[in-house]
């Protein structure tokens, strides 16, 4: 509790946004049956979304039940969904294409994090000659 108030605490300050709710990521079996009663905050993760709700999620890009058959035939009067953005992109990917391409992404960003930060201005980490050890 103490942790999430924190951080809850840290973000607003951050974005000078208030944050109302939390959500766990792989919420342990303790930390649901605890049901946690956060002040201030929805848990997402409280009994209440669990038993009044019917709950669906996108979990490792794969919905354990037809979400849209959920929708509409089975109509929920409470629908909980948890999608997960990172397995959405502008094109349909695999889940193995959205993981590969989040690495290249974020080598890509290192790559301009170290020319930035560590080469003189006007030289480029791919002019230089990096040999097997490592060193450039």
């Amino acid at each position: 509790m103490e942790n999430i108030l924190q951080e809850k605490k840290i973000l607003e300050e951050m974005t000078g946004i208030n944050i109302n709710s939390v959500s766990m990521h792989v919420p342990s079996k303790m930390t649901l049956q605890a049901d946690l009663k956060i002040p201030g905050m929805i848990n997402s993760y409280s009994r209440e979304f669990f038993e009044e709700f019917k709950y669906v999620s996108d979990s490792f890009h794969r919905w354990r039940e037809d979400v849209r058959d959920v929708v509409t035939n089975t109509k929920p009067k409470r629908l909980h969904v948890l999608t997960h953005a990172f397995w959405y992109n502008d094109k349909p990917m695999t889940r193995n294409e959205s993981i590969r391409d989040y690495i290249q992404e974020g080598e890509k960003y290192r790559y301009g994090l170290v020319e930035a930060n560590i080469f003189p201005p006007g030289i480029k980490l791919t002019d230089c000659f990096i040999d097997k050890s490592g060193d450039v």
